[in-house]
């Protein structure tokens, strides 16, 4: 693993990254944008996409989301 793979450390250490549960901000016409990225419906919040993300990936997606309060 340590030869084949030259970006370990960082891969690692965005693995370590702290994730928090986030509700996808999409119309009912765009929900495929949810699922395409990895949101899944009505779990663990009904009636929604979620999914656990890093502050950087919710950052990185192409539509905005809001962090599910606990």
């Amino acid at each position: 693993v340590f030869e084949r793979c030259d970006d370990l450390e960082d891969l690692l250490a965005t693995a370590l990254e702290p994730r928090r549960l986030y509700r996808a901000c999409l119309s009912y016409d765009e929900r495929h944008r949810a699922r395409e990225a990895g949101f899944r419906w009505n779990h663990p919040v009904a009636g929604a996409w979620t999914r656990r993300l890093s502050e950087r990936e919710a950052r990185a997606l192409p539509f905005p989301v809001q962090p599910v309060s606990a």
